[in-house]
């Protein structure tokens, strides 16, 4: 399965969503990120297929469809 990156300030909403999709999808390895600050590194060490995040106005540079990060 794909690695996975949530990337949320929310803590409860984090560990959340990463019980839901560790449920559903048992062979997903999921990574977290409390924030924007080292998306990149993590992105570089982890090498996710899936980017999941809360979108804000200091990150449009992004280009996103449907909520997602494709990297």
């Amino acid at each position: 399965m794909s690695n996975t990156l949530i990337v949320e300030d929310n803590i409860t909403f984090r560990q959340m969503l990463k019980e839901i999709l560790c449920s559903r999808f048992s062979t997903m390895e999921i990574e977290e990120e409390p924030d924007g600050r080292d998306l990149f590194n993590k992105i570089d060490s982890f090498h996710p297929k899936i980017v999941i995040y809360k979108m804000e106005d200091n990150i449009h540079h992004f280009r996103t469809e449907g909520g997602f990060l494709w990297v």
